[in-house]
């Protein structure tokens, strides 16, 4: 699962770049990618949550 997502997020390094120079300097972070433990995709009720973090 790691290694798609890294793919997936290597394919998608333009866009990121592109949102970003789009955006100029400022105070901003992310995006934030997952980067699951390789026992996640085995557990019986993998369990994901999503939030906002705010200042750290």
């Amino acid at each position: 699962m790691r290694t798609q997502l890294l793919d997936l997020y290597t394919a998608q390094l333009p866009s990121f770049r592109a949102v970003r120079q789009k955006l100029g300097q400022g105070k901003r972070g992310g995006p934030f990618l997952l980067a699951p433990h390789e026992a996640y995709a085995s557990q019986p009720r993998p369990l994901l949550i999503v939030g906002q973090e705010t200042n750290g």
